[in-house]
């Protein structure tokens, strides 16, 4: 189980749009943070899973049948975190292996060092197509 607020903002407002969000919403209940390693300008964020995850695996479209039965990484964008304060505007992107949600990499565009504990106080957006969800803490 995840208990990063923060974490679970950035799960909440990513798959918003996507074809199998249901999959992956699902998803976060079976994930844990196993990993969690500060850059100096943001933080990598690595999760590990229960077995039961596999039954809601995404099966990402492709329009080349190649694809359909190979190990596939995507990389997914465009939520926005920013603290005026901490003078952080960051982007989380998400790591999504074979289905399955693997990691979020966090950096700060600012250039200044991304604190070494979880942000209690921020504003999350989400920045593509017409979703505009906003989550204030």
């Amino acid at each position: 189980m995840i208990k990063s607020t923060l974490v679970l903002d950035i799960l909440d407002l990513f798959f918003d749009g996507e074809q199998d969000a249901e999959f992956f919403k699902t998803q976060i209940n079976h994930l844990t943070i196993s990993e969690i390693e500060y850059s100096g300008f943001g933080v990598f964020i690595t999760f590990e899973s229960n077995e039961e995850i596999y039954k809601y695996r995404a099966y990402l479209n492709f329009t080349n049948d190649d694809f359909a039965n190979e190990n596939r990484l995507t990389i997914l964008n465009g939520i926005i975190i920013e603290n005026k304060d901490l003078n952080i505007e960051a982007s989380a992107t998400i790591r999504i292996e074979d289905g399955i949600i693997e990691s979020i990499e966090i950096f700060n565009f600012n250039g200044f060092e991304y604190p070494e504990s979880e942000l209690e106080n921020y504003e999350i957006s989400q920045n593509w197509g017409n979703y505009n969800r906003k989550i204030i803490r």
